[in-house]
């Protein structure tokens, strides 16, 4: 069966409760395997745990990049950097799944040492070792970037490319596209060089869970709420790890066995990260 990923720390139905210092003491209680959170840029190059770009005050859209920790850490409630969620994690027997929300950029600088992704999974891989922890992300380039680097450095870090954008935004022809590069990835994942398939649960259904299993590829669905996506996916061998904001309940149905016997089927191609 698959494992479990405690989204946003397992904040449950109030998201805003989720990468927080209390947050993440709160899930390493939690009978999981990862715990999830999400990784911004302040503008002092300060790696902070948030999960958008930007923080609303007094009815003001304030970009992280423009701001100091020390502001970004007045105009939040429980601010915690990566490095600090980071050394608390090293305490724990959990796994990290960082969910990098911020990237370089095409363009501006042609060193992967330079990258901002780089420089946070070494600060990762300094503090928990690179089998403890998986990367994921939306942005190819910066899969690439830090597959390049983690290959120079003969480093073996898991890079998720993340299918399921969120399309609010954009013009109906780009939404075409986008989604067609997410149901058919193969030119994506050869560019890119994931070695992690991370996809939302309603794009899984439509071929790309088969398409992980064909090449052998560990497969990541997000994110699962809700006894019977969760029976599903918890119990489809195909499947190595559930991200869910409901961790417990997870727990509970793999401990009930409900939905074992859809599944009895199918392959079981990933047992661990690092297969």
């Amino acid at each position: 069966m698959a494992m479990i990923s405690a989204h946003r720390c397992g904040a449950g139905a109030d998201l805003a409760l989720g990468n927080g210092r209390a947050a993440l003491e709160r899930a390493l209680q939690l009978d999981v395997d990862f715990v999830e959170f999400d990784v911004q840029l302040c503008g002092d190059d300060t790696f902070v745990l948030h999960h958008d770009d930007h923080i609303v005050a007094d009815g003001e859209r304030i970009l992280l990049t423009s701001l100091t920790f020390d502001e970004f850490a007045s105009l939040v409630d429980d601010p915690i950097t990566f490095k600090q969620a980071l050394e608390i994690l090293q305490r724990s027997d959990k796994k990290a799944h960082i969910d990098f929300k911020f990237s370089t950029g095409d363009g501006e600088t042609e060193d992967p040492e330079a990258r901002t992704e780089v420089a946070a999974a070494r600060l990762a891989i300094d503090t928990l070792g690179c089998e403890n922890f998986i990367i994921t992300t939306l942005e190819d380039d910066s899969v690439r970037a830090l597959r390049d680097w983690s290959d120079h450095q003969d480093i073996a870090l898991m890079v998720g490319l993340s299918l399921g954008r969120d399309l609010v935004g954009y013009s109906p022809i780009d939404k075409v596209v986008i989604r067609m590069s997410e149901l058919f990835p193969s030119r994506r994942f050869r560019e890119s060089r994931a070695n992690l398939v991370v996809v939302h649960h309603r794009l899984a259904y439509f071929g790309v869970a088969e398409w992980a299993a064909r090449r052998s590829l560990p497969l990541l669905v997000w994110t699962v709420d809700g006894q019977a996506r969760l029976s599903r996916w918890l119990f489809d061998e195909r499947v190595w790890l559930v991200t869910t904001n409901f961790p417990q309940d997870a727990r509970r149905i793999i401990e009930s066995g409900v939905g074992s016997r859809r599944s009895s089927t199918s392959r079981r191609r990933f047992r661990s990260a690092s297969s």
